[in-house]
């Protein structure tokens, strides 16, 4: 009985944390490049084709319309401020969230531990700080930008 206990224990305090904060992400950045390389390939595979063929239309034409297209400057920075945007209120949502669950524990069912109160200002503080400064954020670079098209207007 006991044994089993260790084991849960061993298993959800270093494994799943291990698991998640070590395997996860090395996990994610192997998609991406292999998303990236496979599709690096797949460009190599046509031009090679291509130049097998003895083809007469100029790889170069290729390599412009199978290139990702550019984006602007403006586009670039409207979307990091909306994906600053988007974070900075899910993690203020997150953040009020762990500073009211002792507030509504305490309420509905009577405990008052300081271990609960304390776990939860270190989870809920950090939340709603990043996610107040990631709106502030937003709203400086919105300034900016501003100007930055008023000054482009105006030459």
């Amino acid at each position: 009985m006991y044994t089993v206990q260790i084991i849960q224990d061993i298993l959800i305090g270093f494994v799943l944390p291990a698991a998640i904060c070590v395997v996860l992400p090395v996990m994610v950045v192997w998609f991406i490049t292999r998303k990236k390389i496979n599709e690096t390939n797949r460009r190599s595979e046509i031009i090679m084709a291509a130049i097998e063929k003895n083809s007469e239309v100029s790889i170069d034409d290729y390599l412009t319309k199978m290139a990702p297209p550019q984006i602007s400057f403006k586009e670039r920075q409207i979307k990091k401020m909306q994906s600053k945007l988007t974070f900075g209120f899910v993690l203020i949502g997150l953040g009020v969230a762990w500073l009211l669950i002792p507030v509504w524990g305490s309420m509905y069912f009577e405990f008052t531990k300081a271990a609960v109160i304390l776990q939860s200002c270190f989870l809920g503080a950090p939340c709603l700080a990043t996610g107040a400064g990631l709106v502030i954020g937003y709203f400086a670079d919105r300034k900016m930008l501003e100007r930055y098209f008023e000054r482009e207007q105006e030459a």
